[in-house]
């Protein structure tokens, strides 16, 4: 079948648009929970502990979703990306344990579009953790880093971008996979603030 130059172009414009969408119509709730976040300084160790804790509370329950919902169709490399392992390993090393309150995350993740959302959300997480590393001491037993440090060397963002780039030109829903990114934003800030709030309560005479 004839396939004229301009197609080529089309299909690459479309190909942006969903992860253009994610990026931009999730700005403010991504930054409200980078804001929420800068509370934690990272080169303080119960800070540090603190920061993991609040991740702890939030991506060993979305994992787990994502897996029970079929996350492995749209990501093969599911396997690779999991990192609440990593996470469990560098809480148990911490000298200063934190309790960890599980949130409900409450998120329906039937379908592709959700479940690419959500792992929006996971994996810029990963690729920001570059450069929180920089914030972290450096050979300082307190500050274990196997969760910030997973995936270094590895182009998994390149890799889910990609995938991004595929399901948009399937004609996957822009709506969905926005919303589930929200969601995921909302569910990481309202862990970020229980640990906060509840960090201040301790302090209170």
């Amino acid at each position: 079948m004839y396939r004229d130059d301009n197609s080529t172009a089309q299909d690459q414009g479309r190909s942006q648009r969903l992860r253009m969408a994610l990026r931009d119509e999730t700005r403010h709730a991504h930054q409200a929970l980078d804001d929420e976040m800068s509370a934690f300084r990272l080169d303080d160790a119960k800070d540090y502990a603190a920061f993991l804790a609040t991740h702890a509370a939030v991506l060993p329950a979305y994992e787990r979703a994502l897996e029970e919902a079929g996350i492995a169709h749209e990501l093969p490399d599911w396997s690779a990306r999991q990192r609440r392992q990593a996470l469990a390993e560098d809480l148990a090393e911490l000298p200063f344990q934190e309790s960890v309150a599980a949130i409900d995350i409450d998120a329906d993740l039937s379908s592709p579009a959700a479940r690419l959302g959500a792992a929006y959300v996971l994996e810029g997480s990963r690729m920001g953790a570059r450069l929180l590393m920089e914030r972290v001491p450096q050979g300082d037993p307190r500050f274990p880093t196997r969760f910030l440090g997973h995936g270094q060397g590895e182009r998994l963002w390149a890799g889910f971008v990609s995938v991004l780039d595929e399901a948009d030109k399937e004609g996957i829903s822009h709506g969905d996979a926005v919303n589930a990114a929200r969601h995921t934003f909302e569910v990481y800030q309202r862990a970020a603030m229980a640990q906060t709030h509840g960090r201040s309560n301790k302090t209170l005479p």
